[in-house]
């Protein structure tokens, strides 16, 4: 429903773009815009994005290995010792549009990021060693002593983010140059999920637990920061730069389930928790990288961008957590993602 919402504005936007085109639409043509503040028809911007994005985050741990007789004492508290297994999300792909109207140095926009990326990782118990389950909670059938057979386990991310930037441009006198500073509104919708399989074989049966947790971001806030850009330094090869930072109101909502599973479906639900709460969350971004400029096409003048870029989110809620039968842990987590983009320009 959010991404329906969100394709929606954006669709809207493209087909308001078309109708203002520039001095190239007959519509432009044909009408005297002496007396407006600003030319409908002209001024106009456009991003078209490519980006190469990871994941950086802790607290995705799912097993510990170790060698001998490893397990765990719950009514000690005694902690298991090996090796902790965790995911490490790979670089993936998305995308980020943007469309901007300008008026003489000041400029209104929208930007849309959206981003999607999924891991899995599989541990199998060897000779002399043994898998202690980390994410289950111990009330769980499998989960006491903590030593299970198979450990199967599987996060994914799902961010989309919306801009809604105002801006004014400073050209430099001496050089081919301008800074930009800029604010706005941040929405952010950012969907956390991990599942997790345990797998007990014993002699008689097969024991399998499933663990389902989900951290579900929607923050609404503020932002402002600055960019700037060094045109035609070399060869028509110049740079640029952008850093923010933004506070947000934010709804978090964790939820942690656990079932009784037979490898074909869920048998019964044997934990449950979940926690909904409003929080401050503060964020920021960090990009820089060289830009190109192409010859006009089309009417529009073209450049190409490649950069690297770094999103922090500082003081996330993190997934419900089980350091005991009775008790859960409340962590904070802080969501980094960085990663290379490739820019496409347009203005007229």
């Amino acid at each position: 429903m959010k991404r329906n919402s969100i394709l929606a504005m954006i669709i809207a936007l493209m087909i308001s773009q078309s109708i203002m085109a520039d001095e190239c639409d007959s519509y432009c043509n044909t009408n005297d815009f002496s007396d407006c503040l600003c030319d409908p028809c002209s001024s106009w911007s456009f991003d078209v994005d490519w980006i190469w994005w990871k994941v950086r985050r802790y607290g995705l741990d799912y097993a510990v290995v170790g060698k001998g007789n490893v397990s765990i004492d719950f009514a000690t508290e005694e902690l298991p010792q090996g090796k902790t297994h965790y995911i490490e999300p790979d670089r993936d792909s998305g995308f980020r549009i943007a469309f901007f109207k300008g008026c003489d140095c000041w400029d209104l926009g929208i930007r849309y990021t959206h981003f999607k990326t999924n891991e899995t990782e599989k541990l199998n118990r060897l000779a002399e060693t043994d898998i202690f389950a980390t994410r289950a909670q111990s009330s769980g059938d499998i989960a006491n002593p903590g030593l299970v057979d198979l450990a199967t386990s599987k996060y994914a991310i799902d961010l989309n983010m919306i801009d809604l930037e105002f801006g004014y441009r400073v050209d430099f006198e001496c050089f081919d140059g301008n800074v930009r500073p800029f604010t706005g509104a941040k929405i952010t919708y950012i969907d956390q999920s991990m599942k997790t399989i345990y797998e007990l074989i014993n002699a008689s049966e097969i024991q399998d637990n499933l663990i389902e947790e989900k951290l579900d971001f929607d923050a609404y806030g503020l932002y402002c920061g600055l960019e700037g850009q060094l045109e035609d330094v070399w060869c028509k090869v110049g740079f640029f730069g952008r850093t923010s930072v933004a506070i947000s109101l934010a709804n978090i909502e964790s939820q942690f389930l656990q079932y009784d599973f037979d490898g074909l479906e869920i048998q019964n639900l044997e934990v449950q928790a979940k926690n909904d709460k409003w929080c401050i969350i503060p964020y920021y971004e960090v990009a820089f990288g060289l830009q190109y400029d192409v010859c006009d096409f089309l009417c529009v003048d073209w450049s190409v961008q490649l950069g690297y870029e770094f999103h922090q989110w500082c003081d996330m809620e993190d997934f419900i957590n089980f350091i005991s039968t009775k008790k859960i842990s409340r962590d904070k987590a802080n969501l980094g993602i960085d990663g290379l983009f490739l820019r496409f320009c347009g203005s007229y």
